[in-house]
């Protein structure tokens, strides 16, 4: 009897050390988990950066269209406006 009550100890002995670093692995996961949390929070924000950026890009791709035809129609004003100017010069040296 004192033989299996020997073995009982160290089994609990045993499972008091496995509970332990039981313990000590559910740490270290926890500790991993928030550091995987935190590097996803920084992900979330940099595509948020990232969807921002590009919606912002798409808006300057727009404007830029915009302000070509508008310089595209500035210039055709500008050369109507310089061909009448060189008519009346023309017309007025002779």
């Amino acid at each position: 009897m004192a033989d299996v009550s020997e073995r009982l100890d160290r089994i609990e002995q045993a499972l008091g050390t496995a509970n332990q670093q039981l313990g000590e692995v559910n740490a270290r996961l926890d500790n991993h988990d928030g550091r995987f949390n935190q590097i996803d929070e920084r992900f979330n924000k940099v595509d948020e950066r990232f969807d921002s950026l590009e919606s912002d890009m798409q808006e300057l791709r727009m404007l830029e269209e915009s302000n070509s035809d508008r310089i595209k129609k500035i210039a055709e004003v500008q050369s109507r406006h310089g061909e009448k100017l060189d008519g009346l010069a023309k017309a007025m040296d002779s």
